[in-house]
């Protein structure tokens, strides 16, 4: 089941929460969150490149033809 996504300022009680955490934890949830972000880039960037690719090929079947 996902869950909507939400747009909205943190709020007080998230900073609670963030600051109840054990430096330790909060490092690791930095750690992935931005091994997230990074593998999300990757994935648009391979993504973008399989289009053009596949747009060369396209390109070069209709000249051949």
């Amino acid at each position: 089941m996902a869950i909507p996504s939400c747009r909205f300022s943190p709020g007080r009680e998230s900073a609670q929460v963030w600051g109840q955490l054990d430096s330790a934890l909060r490092q690791r949830a930095i750690s992935v969150v931005a091994q997230m972000a990074f593998n999300l880039v990757k994935t648009q960037a391979a993504s973008s490149q399989q289009e053009t690719d596949d747009d060369h090929a396209s390109a070069r079947e209709q000249t051949t033809q």
